[in-house]
């Protein structure tokens, strides 16, 4: 028997053989921009007066507006929890079940999420007590607290026009500390002052575990498990005001440095960046959040291999799937490494940083834009020293307006009021909007002066080229989330083909599939396979403790793909680096007033980013980038570039041998001139 009952325990009249379809999807296998819940087919029941008093007679014009109904559906022992959604007409009303994230739908859609979270936090500056201080939460562990204040460097955070008083100079580090041992000091802001900017970042397991407590959810899954993606960040440009004397600390309003994004827009980026299953099951109360890398290495899995239906099988031909995956970017961070004058540099330049990146998998090319992206790492002198001779440390580094809260800050371009000036509840539209961009807080590191200080950073290497993590955020580092995640989860909707089975499932049985758990049977060769359910669309009420279910899923690992996604981690330590070497002059006319200047330009394979240890047993494609610039009598350049690719064995390597690299002389001054740069490449790393 059927059974639908309301929160009031009225049940549902329906005919004796009245029967619904649920479907139960999964939303790992969604790349575009649909969240799909699990629901029911349509179905009918009728408006006596039984089930008018069931709806709360909301299909009387007089009454208040209907709303979608809690409720139970029961075929004993199993049930579950759903949405009633309906439409009357005449005597009949045509309705159908929203389940788990079907039922979420309305209340994560249109949500911005920085309406939503409400948190406030205090942070203290006393350091003796047990409330947080900024110093505590740089060693906390991740997700502990809602947010932390690693240091940042953003030349436009307080617009140029900005001039208080004349010898006034804008702050370019935001969460300013000194490194130190075995702690950094922080230095903490007043209001108006001006001189300090404090923008915590949030973690994103915190932001997670909270969204989902706030709609009835506890959260788990193999994310918050994970060592690296429980450090996860999110980078904003939203100040604090600052503290006040009389409470020795301040008030963190989380949702003021989120961005405009919504609930579901949250999450559908973060199922499309790391590969990941979202499952909400409103009968549990549960939220699991499992990544595509966790499914395929997790050996537990729900066997229905004797409730399989023999001969029912079918397998979709596979059609030649692919992604071409589109790295995000911020379009209002203007952030570019310092590329020196020629005149003052060497013409071995830094590495040039990828404006745009995108990967891709499979034949057919089905464009999926990222929705989060990070933020460049650049190497500033330490606050403690920033003379010349000082240390320095690695910190991200951006270029875009930011948003001020302290009042000091009231005639800038920049000011972003903290609070709703009619309503203190209320959160104002920030002034200068920013993307969903991420960063890994990885604790305390030192700077190359060996002192500590918080480091959020989108590499997994330090102020010393030291790598110590294996994820990196940069795209284009060897060990970055292309590699370690995106691809095997691509490669897997790529390449895996659709299997659809019918089951005889007991009702014990069914409650334990889930779409964050693989489910395993033998088919017609008796070979054990695993799943990822994708569909599963059963029909209720049961017989005998029995319902008929047609599976559809894909395997866990199809047998055509790479389970490690193509990530080699002896590569990683390899650190390659162009110089020029053998340099010789010669004059390029009879009076010696115009030189040539030749060179070899040779690559070095190191196993260390500072270029002290030799590495010997290596051996990859690298890229580079070759930069021709040719002057005229007025001394305009015509630029042209190419891209270069060869393949270098041992330490050393010649890749360009006696080349022409600078031309000058009387009168014209400089007339040739060309630059090299590393390009990131795969199995190596570069600076």
């Amino acid at each position: 028997m059927l059974e639908i009952r309301n929160a009031d325990g009225l049940m549902l009249e329906l005919p004796a053989d009245q029967s619904i379809t649920v479907e139960l999807n999964s939303t790992i296998f969604d790349t575009d921009d649909v969240f799909r819940g699990s629901y029911s087919y349509p179905f009918e029941f009728g408006l006596s007066p039984h089930n008018c008093r069931f709806i709360g007679n909301s299909h009387l014009p007089e009454s208040p507006v209907a709303t979608d109904m809690k409720v139970s559906v029961r075929s004993r022992p199993f049930h579950f929890d759903a949405l009633l959604t309906f439409k009357t007409t005449g005597n009949k009303a045509n309705a159908s079940l929203l389940i788990d994230l079907g039922e979420l739908a309305d209340q994560i859609r249109n949500v911005p999420v920085r309406e939503f979270v409400t948190e406030r936090f205090f942070v203290t500056t006393d350091e003796t007590g047990e409330t947080p201080s900024m110093r505590k939460l740089a060693t906390a562990p991740p997700s502990r607290y809602p947010c932390v204040f690693p240091p940042f460097h953003n030349s436009e955070m307080v617009d140029a026009e900005f001039k208080p008083t004349e010898n006034y100079k804008a702050p370019t580090i935001v969460n300013v500390c000194y490194p130190g041992l075995p702690e950094p000091v922080y230095s903490n802001t007043l209001h108006g002052t001006g001189d300090r900017l404090l923008v915590p970042f949030i973690y994103v397991g915190w932001l997670i575990t909270y969204i989902c407590n706030k709609l009835g959810f506890s959260a788990s899954g193999s994310f918050f498990n994970d060592p690296v993606l429980s450090r996860l960040v999110i980078y904003n440009t939203q100040t604090t005001p600052g503290l006040t004397v009389d409470t020795a600390g301040y008030t963190v309003e989380i949702g003021r440095h989120l961005g405009e994004y919504s609930i579901s827009e949250f999450f559908k980026a973060l199922r499309s960046y790391i590969g990941m299953s979202i499952d909400f099951n409103f009968t549990t109360r549960k939220a699991v959040f499992s990544t595509y890398k966790s499914l395929a290495a997790l050996q537990d899995y729900t066997d229905i291999s004797s409730m399989i239906v023999p001969n029912t099988e079918g397998v979709d031909k596979n059609t030649g799937k692919g992604y071409n995956v589109k790295v995000s970017t911020d379009s209002s961070d203007k952030y570019v490494r310092y590329h020196p004058f020629p005149f003052d540099s060497n013409e071995i330049q830094p590495k040039e940083l990828k404006t745009t990146f995108s990967f891709s998998v499979g034949s057919k090319q089905n464009e999926v834009p990222l929705s989060v992206g990070t933020i460049r790492m650049d190497s500033f002198k330490s606050t403690n020293d920033t003379t010349p001779a000082g240390p320095s440390w690695l910190i991200p580094a951006a270029q875009q307006s930011g948003n001020l809260a302290d009042p000091f800050f009231e005639k800038s371009a920049n000011y972003s009021p903290y609070f709703d000036s009619n309503d203190p509840d209320m959160i104002p539209p920030a002034k200068n909007s920013w993307g969903l961009r991420m960063l890994i807080y990885w604790g305390l590191k030192e700077d190359t002066a060996g002192n500590l200080y918080p480091y959020a950073s989108s590499v997994s290497y330090d102020s010393k080229y030291r790598i110590f993590g294996d994820l990196s955020l940069q795209p284009g580092e060897p060990d970055d989330i292309w590699n370690r995640y995106q691809k095997a989860y691509y490669e897997f909707l790529a390449s895996s083909k659709k299997i659809t089975v019918l089951s005889r499932l007991g009702l014990g049985k069914l409650s334990d599939i889930s779409p964050s758990k693989p489910v395993g049977f033998k088919l017609s060769n008796q070979v054990l396979g695993k799943y990822i359910l994708e569909k599963l669309s059963y029909r209720l009420p049961s017989s005998e403790g029995y319902v008929m279910a047609e599976f559809e899923g894909r395997q866990v690992v199809p047998k055509t793909m790479n389970a490690t996604g193509g990530y080699d981690g002896k590569l990683v330590t390899s650190w390659v680096r162009l110089v020029m070497e053998n340099r010789v002059q010669e004059n390029s006319n009879e009076n010696g007033s115009i030189k040539n200047n030749y060179a070899d330009i040779v690559a070095y394979i190191w196993k260390d980013g500072l270029f002290t240890e030799p590495e010997p047993n290596q051996g990859f494609q690298i890229e580079y980038r070759k930069t021709v610039d040719d002057y005229d009598v007025n001394a305009i350049p015509t630029r042209k570039t190419t891209k270069h690719s060869v393949f270098i064995t041992g330490h050393r390597t010649v890749v360009e041998s006696h080349v022409l690299h600078l031309v000058a002389g009387n009168p014209r001054g400089l007339i040739k001139w060309t630059t090299w740069a590393m390009l990131d490449g795969e199995g190596y790393r570069t600076r």
